[in-house]
């Protein structure tokens, strides 16, 4: 079952990858296989025995990891700020005695 589920993976970032080259952006291009990069490395150290971690890790994907996890951190804290302020709105709407528009 481990075999099945790391072969399905590595057939998914093989077609995410083969997206790579439509994106006309050089710099796009390079923050998108960087992440790419990173989540690959994060599947990876899920997958493999812990005692082969060390062994089967290079740099790069150790620095594509922290980036790809600073920019999901960011999404997130960005996310949480967004929803606050969605919030804040609906009060503020709510207390003017007016109804909030909703798509």
């Amino acid at each position: 079952a481990l075999l099945a589920l790391r072969a399905g993976f590595k057939a998914v970032f093989r077609r995410v990858a083969s997206l790579a080259p439509c994106v006309p952006c050089e710099t796009c291009r390079l923050h998108f296989r960087l992440q790419l990069m990173g989540l690959g490395a994060a599947l990876k150290w899920l997958l493999l025995p812990e005692a082969l971690i060390p062994q089967a890790t290079a740099r790069d994907e150790l620095v594509a990891l922290v980036n790809t996890l600073g920019k999901f951190a960011r999404a997130i804290a960005w996310s949480a700020a967004l929803g606050d302020a969605a919030r804040a709105r609906e009060e503020r709407v709510e207390a003017a005695g007016l109804t909030a528009m909703t798509p």
